[in-house]
């Protein structure tokens, strides 16, 4: 336990000194005060238990630490919890994690230095009794646990019995003739997940029709999660029954349905767990509630706390769930005798489109729209998925590809290629067309589909690179001590490669032992088309380039030299090799809590904060690059010059621009050209990267090629292989930076002759 002799040590003051600046009898100096609180913050220190015991008869604090602020169910408990407290003399402070383990931990520090004279909490962390110990209940504060149960209880429990809820209703709804039921929820950690969970599994098991067990889905319990989950787990074959958990969940599930064309109840039944709710008021636009009494659970917690802070010799510890306020009466639920598990159809038409996509998050979040502009417009819409080989199989056999398919997606640097290959159709006259509002896009990603003055396709996935860190380390007290001790320098997002490369060997456990994470770094260099861009941002940022305004090869330059050197230095702080982690694994080891820092594409941003939710490790940070130039990324999507489907094509790229289309494929983890989801309040609150991606995509490069009229255009894949190459040769055949650098000097000379462009070149 921390004491004042402890704080005292590590302030480099008396004793006598420490306890005047925390008890304010006497003047303390700023600079002494200053350096005393730092350490009580870096201790953690708290007064200790016999002081605390003498003080808490006085103390009339409650804190209350909540998940969030804007879900009703917590603010109806909130309401029946401070009703009672104040009508009995008591004050409350009230906290917010945001389900953030690091932020609810700090919050029960400051409420402990309060001398709080009880906590009321539901935890995002309901594994780590360890902590609840050490930093509550050894300090004798009274401490109640709420809605969610700490797996090893060291203190008192009031929740709802959501197990016997959910085995009634599915067990109510089986003899109904129900058989394919799911379950929408949160953290399978928290107990009330849990139970609604086996409530329905074991009812399903005890039936004696030998039914599956639910189909669980996971979400963050936000309504754009929830929207997501539902199109991803159950769009294609809905569950004729469908718990939601919360509210949230089955209010972004209600939005879910009804895009897809379905109908509650008539489709399918879906269950939600509430709030307080008035008599018979089960259904709600086709939900059915499950009404609970959320202030009568509030103001119970506050009576048991106040009995435990009053008498608490006498007072032993509770563990109790309230029904719901059904009161057992499951079969009274106004629920239909049978489900139709078909959507709602329009006229179809035989017209149907022929689409080849690369496989990324965008096309993925597109694939559970695209039945809705069927619906809309009666012309289907067919994907097929190529994953690394998408200009392999293009540059193949053009011939095929336009014989095939009515459009195609293409990297940013294949624009000119394509086009002079005769495989995208020049379609100015449609983008710059009163049917098509090209201002509704981002111009830097627009600009991305342009030769000249001529559009040759639209932006299908926009965005750019983004440096993705471990908020939660970066502002931890004693890791910014511990960096600016070691680096006298203060621990931000890195502003340059050197910045960057100091941090990531502090986080790097071979090189700290002291780092909270293995490594501090990550590279995804598996493929040639992932890892140029990784070094073309560090050689950009030290002004460095791969030609020159005369379209001359420019390798071997000191510039690039000193790009290499530069990635050379992060290597040891990487997992593996350069080459082993593609962008999947990369941003896979950041998740699992394996790396600090991941420069990565803005389109996995949602995935990577949902991965970190997921595995509850921390919270992320977003900032542009360091050296500030990043690649302007993304995907196009061109036309067929020589398919017949024009109309449905054009229809088919004007939805997809449409407003709802875009907020609909930001919150599937798609990256949307379309600047209205990156200006919109509820969304940047929800995804707080989208306005860093704007500002990063400001300052982007266009990754493009050598292009002169009236010479061939030279294909992208052998210039990075060019860039990649001298990489390879540096790190697994052991050649100095230069000596690489020569040598592909020498082979950007010789493909750049082949193609009919000049080779004279300066150093």
């Amino acid at each position: 336990m921390v004491t004042l002799k402890d704080v005292a040590k590590e302030a480099g003051v008396s004793i006598a000194t420490v306890s005047c600046a925390l008890s304010g009898t006497k003047p303390v100096r700023p600079a002494t005060k200053n350096k005393i609180m730092d350490a009580v913050e870096k201790l953690r220190y708290v007064p200790n238990a016999a002081a605390r015991s003498l003080k808490s008869a006085s103390s009339k604090n409650i804190g209350v630490i909540l998940p969030e602020m804007k879900n009703r169910f917590y603010t109806e408990i909130f309401d029946g919890l401070s009703s009672y407290l104040q009508n009995h003399g008591y004050f409350i402070s009230i906290a917010f994690s945001n389900e953030s383990p690091d932020i609810e931990q700090t919050k029960i520090d400051e409420f402990v230095s309060q001398n709080v004279a009880g906590i009321v909490l539901v935890t995002c962390q309901p594994s780590n009794a360890s902590f609840f110990r050490t930093h509550i209940l050894q300090y004798e504060i009274p401490l109640l646990f709420l809605d969610r149960e700490a797996e090893i209880l060291p203190g008192s429990f009031l929740g709802f019995n959501n197990y016997d809820s959910a085995y009634r209703i599915t067990e109510n709804l089986i003899q109904k003739g129900m058989q394919d039921f799911a379950v929408m929820c949160g953290s399978t950690d928290f107990s009330t997940e849990q139970e609604i969970i086996r409530g329905c599994s074991d009812a399903l098991a005890a039936s004696s029709r030998g039914l599956n067990s639910p189909r669980v889905c996971i979400t963050n319990m936000t309504r754009e999660d929830a929207f997501n989950g539902f199109m991803r787990c159950y769009s294609k074959t809905i569950p004729e029954v469908l718990f939601a958990s919360t509210r949230e969940i089955a209010s972004g599930i209600q939005t879910a349905v009804d895009y897809c064309g379905f109908s509650l109840p008539k489709n399918m039944i879906l269950l939600s767990y509430s709030g307080d709710a008035w008599a018979n008021a089960y259904e709600k636009n086709g939900i059915f509630l499950i009404p609970r009494s959320t202030s009568s659970l509030g103001e119970r917690a506050a009576r048991t706390l106040l009995q435990n802070i009053e008498a608490p010799t006498l007072f032993e510890p509770v563990s109790t769930r309230l029904p719901d306020l059904l009161n057992g009466k499951y079969d009274l639920l106004p629920l239909p005798d049978h489900v139709t598990r078909t959507s709602i159809q329009t006229g179809r038409s035989e017209k149907k489109l022929r689409i080849l996509a690369i496989n990324n998050p965008t096309v993925n979040a597109l694939q559970f729209l695209c039945s809705h502009f069927t619906r809309q417009t009666g012309i289907e819409i067919d994907i097929e998925l190529e994953y690394n080989n998408l200009f392999q199989r293009i540059s193949n056999s053009f011939e095929d590809i336009t014989e095939n398919y009515d459009c195609y997606t293409y990297d940013v640097p294949w624009l000119e290629y394509m086009a002079q290959n005769l495989c995208l159709a020049d379609i100015t006259h449609f983008v710059e067309g009163s049917e098509f509002s090209k201002d509704h896009l981002f111009p830097e990603n627009l600009r991305n589909c342009r030769i000249g003055d001529r559009y040759y396709g639209i932006p299908f996935s926009g965005g750019t690179q983004l440096l993705f860190y471990r908020r939660d380390f970066f502002e931890s007290w004693e890791l910014q001590k511990e960096y600016q001790r070691q680096s006298s320098l203060s621990l931000r997002a890195p502003r340059t490669w050197k910045e960057y490369n100091t941090i990531a060997s502090f986080f790097t456990r071979a090189y700290n032992p002291s780092s909270p994470t293995e490594f501090g770094a990550s590279l995804a260099g598996a493929l040639d088309i992932e890892l140029a861009p990784e070094i073309l941002i560090r050689i950009w940022a030290f002004g460095g380039s791969l030609w020159d305004s005369y379209q001359r090869p420019t390798i071997n330059t000191k510039e690039n030299y000193a790009a290499f050197q530069s990635i050379l230095e992060t290597l040891p702080y990487i997992p593996g090799t350069p080459f082993q982690s593609d962008i999947k694994q990369s941003v896979q080891d950041f998740c699992e809590g394996k790396t600090a820092m991941l420069i990565t594409y803005s389109e996995f941003a949602q995935q990577i904060s949902s991965g970190l939710k997921e595995h509850s490790i921390g919270r992320i940070g977003t900032h542009t690059l360091p050296g500030d130039h990043p690649a302007s990324v993304g995907w196009n999507i061109g036309v067929n010059p020589f398919s017949p489907n024009r109309d449905e094509i054009f229809a088919f790229l004007s939805w997809l621009c449409q407003w709802d289309t875009s907020f609909y494929l930001t919150v599937l983890n798609g990256a949307s050209p379309v600047t209205a989801p990156y200006h919109n309040y509820e969304l940047q609150k929800l995804y707080p990267w989208l306005s860093q991606t704007e500002i990063s995509l400001s300052h982007a490069t266009r990754r493009n090629t050598p292009y002169q009229k009236n010479r061939l255009v030279l294909p992208p894949k052998q210039i990075e292989q060019v860039l990649c190459d001298v990489l390879k040769r540096i790190v697994n055949d052991k050649l100095s930076i230069k000596e690489a650098l020569e040598e592909g000097q020498e082979n950007a000379d010789h493909l750049f002759k082949t193609y009919g462009y000049p080779t004279f070149h300066r150093y």
